[in-house]
């Protein structure tokens, strides 16, 4: 029973996988293979004060744009984009919306996943 504590506490047992790791390059691979067919996102964002509401509109407008910008370049198409974000002065509401169709293969995603899987076991 000692044996196995010192073994599974061993500092030289590392993890045969970092799971961090793998789905980030896993994302990274895979993300040039997504289509998106549709990308509907619909907020209305409302704070007692107008002018601390126009602040949080144009940051979430900012947001948007970096994802769509990241989207269509990495991704390989992207069909049908509707954005729409609506202040609502003077009172307090956040509603958001969205609405998304992906499309890929699930081929794809297996050889993928082997293939970032045996580049992060060998590497070592």
């Amino acid at each position: 029973e000692d044996t196995i504590k010192h073994l599974v506490n061993n500092s030289k047992n590392k993890p045969i996988v970092r799971y961090d790791v793998f789905f980030k390059q896993l994302f990274f691979r895979l993300i040039n293979k997504i289509s998106i067919v549709k990308l509907t996102v619909k907020m209305d964002i409302g704070l007692i004060d107008a002018a601390v509401t126009s602040i949080i509109i144009g940051l979430m407008w900012n947001l948007l744009s970096f994802l769509f910008v990241f989207l269509s370049t990495y991704t390989r198409k992207m069909n049908f984009l509707n954005i729409a974000i609506t202040p609502v002065f003077n009172e307090l509401k956040f509603e958001c919306y969205v609405d998304c169709i992906i499309k890929i293969r699930t081929g794809y995603i297996i050889f993928e996943s082997l293939k970032t899987l045996s580049s992060l076991y060998f590497r070592r």
